[in-house]
């Protein structure tokens, strides 16, 4: 079998030229040169030493079973994918090779790659969590991480949220205690929830930070303080009684602020919350989160309500699968928060008007999602911790285990407006106005999904048993509000190609890949042609890049090895399934290594090709850059003689 290689010509470029397989000629300067010319940093061999012993002391089969539990399946663990409506176990956890895979999201990594999603960290995040757990330190001083400028956010968050913790128990903060406590919120919860207090000086916690070293530039990222006109900064926080907002880790990532009666005017808002920083986006918070994880798993039910001490009093009074939202309306994302932990959602609204403006939106949400969502309705004038506190932990869970669904909140709602003489035509009406919704949701994005559409024949039915209308008219006028809705939806879809399709690997890119798994040493002698024909595929040439790097370093490019090396959640996703793929292939050709030369090949043919299209263009493009260079000395001798110049050639 016939190989190529590369030579460097005289003029600096690279061509392709025969040679042997035994008899290569280019050398490790060239492979740098090439490995480099992608443009992508690698990471350090220091680095990587780090994340391979993090990956070897965390066990991704427990990692997996603190969030799902797995049972035995041959040589893999299963479970329920906690990324999407599962009924029965998708995801697979594979102990030898220490990842995980779900085929029906297309989901797989390895340890970091599954905190990563389920957390919502960054890989640097990831890695100090999982380096913390397995008591494998992290360089200080070298590296990116050195100066996580998150982390000095979370640190100087802690360090305001302690000044703001002690202020409230010594005599400037007795006020705002006495607040605390007529609202019966105890000493316990107080400390629990790190409660604060805020007094009303424009600068107190700019000049405790100034006595403590601390930047105010620093406290301007974090959201504590805001800059001054004339310069300076002063404090954001002003006279309000502080509740500590945390992250699904525990992490403090902002405040939110209630101004005491004593220091309330018509000009100030009675809530405020930490503004949008690198670490608060309140749309995708919940307060309370990081306390109530273990009740969450335990009841599989997250109860949300819509304030701090609505949240607070539940978890004083035993009912700790309580959250609250942050003066937002629920959102998708704080759905997907939740979903790792629970299989349903009950959100307690404080009264019908809050119920009647917001249950369409809640319908779409619990039409999209893959949570059961529960809307519970407040009897007028209370609000959770009013009705804890005068009727009691029994009448909340009786009231909550009523509550009905989005669909029948929203159905009822409409219902009750029209009054009990309503006529057919009403009825009608109020219907459509509740299948508008769904067909919504029947021409969104994920309308053509099968898990889509089989829940949406779920709420077709449900509805169709809670109005008492035939199943079949309903589905008949959704088509009709649907075909209406979508035209110029799916015109917009048809237009843009999803991302998927431009991520789609050919057959020769997945094959070349499967080789440089399953037989690295062959694949190697074709890496520096692979490397740049991979290079179009933006996740396919991270691999090449990596499996390069680590033989530079002398690192066998397994795909353990690989997985510790790439950080990016895709490029690992993508390794996993081939790494899989490869296994199979393995067991199902007949003649591994026939097929292994083929498709090197196939690879090396295809590089020489392209090099001679390349060729061929520069050919071109010098030969008309000689013809037009002829014609302009052409037009300028012309126009010499028309102006009776003479030529330098001339006498």
């Amino acid at each position: 079998m016939r190989r190529f290689c590369w030579s460097v010509t005289e003029e600096g470029g690279t061509c392709v030229v025969p040679g042997n397989v035994g008899t290569w000629t280019w050398t490790w300067p060239v492979l740098v040169v090439l490995f480099l010319a992608g443009g992508h940093p690698v990471a350090s061999g220091a680095d990587f030493e780090v994340k391979e012993q993090v990956r070897q002391a965390i066990d991704i089969a427990d990692l997996v079973g603190r969030y799902i539990p797995l049972r035995r399946q041959g040589k893999l663990l299963v479970g329920l994918c906690p990324w999407h409506d599962d009924t029965r176990p998708s995801l697979q956890v594979n102990p030898q090779r220490q990842t995980f895979r779900c085929w029906v999201c297309d989901i797989g990594g390895d340890v970091f790659s599954f905190l990563m999603r389920m957390e919502g960290l960054s890989f640097p995040e990831a890695l100090a969590q999982l380096a913390q757990q397995a008591g494998v330190p992290l360089r200080r001083g070298s590296g990116p991480r050195a100066e996580n400028p998150r982390q000095k956010l979370h640190d100087v968050l802690r360090w305001a949220i302690e000044q703001y913790h002690r202020l409230l128990f010594q005599p400037p903060g007795s006020e705002a205690l006495e607040y605390l406590h007529q609202r019966h919120i105890h000493q316990e919860s107080i400390r629990r929830f790190r409660l604060g207090y805020a007094p009303p000086q424009w600068d107190w916690l700019v000049q405790q930070a100034a006595r403590a070293g601390i930047d105010s530039a620093l406290l301007q990222a974090a959201g504590l303080a805001a800059p001054r006109e004339r310069g300076g900064h002063y404090d954001r926080f002003r006279g309000r009684v502080l509740f500590p907002i945390y992250d699904a880790q525990g992490r403090p990532v902002g405040l939110g602020g209630r101004i005491l009666p004593q220091h309330a005017d018509e000009k100030t808002a009675k809530y405020v919350n930490t503004p949008e920083t690198a670490l608060f986006a309140k749309s995708r918070l919940l307060f309370g989160l990081d306390q109530a994880r273990d009740a969450l798993r335990r009841s599989g039910v997250a109860v949300v309500v819509e304030g701090y001490t609505d949240c607070i009093m539940a978890h004083q009074l035993g009912q700790q699968n309580v959250v609250a939202v942050l003066g937002t309306a629920m959102t998708e994302a704080h759905l997907r928060l939740l979903r790792p932990l629970v299989d349903e959602v009950v959100l307690v609204l404080d009264g019908d008007e809050a119920g009647r403006r917001r249950s369409e939106e809640l319908l779409e949400l619990f039409a999209t999602g893959s949570l059961d969502l529960r809307v519970c309705t407040l009897p007028a004038g209370l609000d959770p911790c009013d009705f804890l506190l005068q009727r009691g932990v029994e009448a909340w869970q009786e009231l909550l285990a009523q509550a009905p669904d989005a669909l029948e909140h929203k159905y009822h709602l409409v219902r009750q407006a029209l009054g009990p003489e309503a006529t057919p035509g009403q009825l009608s009406r109020a219907l459509d106005e509740v299948l508008r919704v769904l067909a919504r949701v029947a021409r969104g994005p994920s309308g053509s999904q099968g898990e889509a559409q089989i829940r949406l024949a779920r709420l077709l039915t449900r509805l169709a048993h809670v109005a008492r209308v035939d199943e079949t008219v309903l589905r008949r006028r959704l088509g009709q509000l649907a075909g209406k809705a979508g035209t110029e939806r799916t015109a917009v879809r048809r237009s843009s190609p999803p991302q998927a399709e431009r991520l789609r690997l050919e057959l020769w890119q997945r094959e070349l890949l499967e080789v440089m798994l399953l037989r690295p040493e062959e694949a190697w002698e074709t890496l520096g042609q692979a490397t740049a024909l991979l290079d179009e595929h933006p996740l396919a040439g991270e691999i090449c890049r990596a499996f390069a790097a680590l033989r530079q370093q002398g690192i066998e490019p397994t795909v353990e090895h690989l997985l510790s090396w790439i950080e990016d959640e895709q490029v690992k996703n993508l390794l996993v399934a081939l790494d899989e793929s490869a296994q199979a292939k393995a067991q199902q050709v007949e003649d591994l290594p026939q097929w292994t030369q083929t498709v090197l090949q196939g690879a090396l043919t295809r590089w020489q090709q392209r090099h001679a299209v390349e060729n061929q263009r520069r050919l071109a493009l010098t030969q008309e850059e000689q013809q037009q260079r002829a014609l302009f000395e052409q037009l300028l001798e012309q126009k010499r003689r028309r102006d009776g110049i003479r030529s330098s050639t001339e006498g």
